[in-house]
């Protein structure tokens, strides 16, 4: 398969080109509108007051920058892990685990899908709201990727068989 990195920044230049209002080549935080320079700033990595192609493949992936919320000590994270017979980073999920359990019953589990009309988004985004009730010690989650539409229109196969067909 493609590189996951390659194949959204193919797919996302048309929209990147579009933001650059004065064709200059670079997308400046003064070219958008403010609310979108407010939330694209925390993928500006650099700092220089423009979105490159990269930066902006950040922001889709992570709308809210929800990579960056820290997991607390008393959560154990398990990331990327399969769930279909690829190995599309986008098939994966995390595992959210209490470091206490907080009672001797098993804890019923928070299933966290990312929203992004099958067009963006990224199981980080779950971050925000699974952290805290995982920390309770009092509930277990797990927040799931998917493919995009744009990498697999419907109805797409679930996975690659061992001959190399879809399965």
């Amino acid at each position: 398969p493609a590189d996951a990195g390659q194949a959204d920044e193919e797919r996302l230049m048309p929209a990147w080109q579009a933001l650059d209002a004065n064709k200059d080549g670079q997308v400046a935080l003064g070219e958008l509108h403010p609310f979108q320079a407010q939330v694209m700033q925390n993928h500006d990595a650099n700092g220089n007051g423009t979105i490159s192609i990269t930066e902006y493949v950040s922001y889709d992936l992570d709308p809210g920058a929800a990579s960056r919320i820290p997991i607390p000590d008393n959560v154990r994270l398990i990331e990327d892990l399969p769930y279909a017979a690829t190995d599309d980073p986008r098939q994966r999920l995390d595992v959210y685990l209490p470091g206490k359990h907080a009672g001797k019953s098993p804890l019923p589990v928070v299933a966290y899908i990312h929203g992004g009309a099958w067009a963006m988004g990224s199981k980080v985004s779950a971050r925000s709201q699974i952290l805290p009730l995982v920390e309770t010690g009092r509930f277990a989650a797990v927040s799931i990727a998917y493919r995009l539409s744009w990498q697999a229109g419907w109805p797409a196969l679930a996975c690659a068989t061992e001959d190399g067909g879809q399965g």
